[in-house]
């Protein structure tokens, strides 16, 4: 069985020509902000039981510190959303889960990052 592909020097002056690499910049550009836009609705509004809150703000530390970053070399192009520059230590376990230290009542993680992942895969 074989496959002949017809075409390929269309597509090979499309993607040497630079406009196929700023298109998917630009896609995974998009998709990042998604993500990142979700991770932080998520933070704002995955209230705990034991907090009584609607969200997780309380300092606005943990959703300052979110960020997103495109970067590309010569063969990739690579998006990260997230934090980025270093995680305030609570946010991991808030978005993980944990047992509070003085009631061992479980804390629902808030899968922040899950869900920006979600959301970015879906745009791209």
């Amino acid at each position: 069985m074989g496959v002949r592909l017809t075409g390929a020097d269309k597509l090979n002056n499309f993607i040497d020509s630079g406009r196929f690499r700023s298109r998917i910049e630009a896609a995974m550009r998009e998709a990042m902000s998604a993500g990142l836009g979700a991770q932080n609705n998520r933070i704002k509004t995955s209230g705990t039981t034991k907090s009584g809150r609607a969200g997780r703000v309380k300092t606005g530390e943990m959703l300052g510190n979110t960020d997103m970053r495109v970067t590309k070399s010569e063969h990739i192009i690579r998006g990260d959303a997230g934090w980025l520059d270093g995680t305030p230590e609570y946010a991991k376990w808030q978005e993980y889960g944990f047992n509070h230290w003085i009631s061992n009542e479980f804390i629902e993680g808030m899968n922040s990052l899950g869900e920006g992942l979600d959301v970015a895969a879906s745009v791209f």
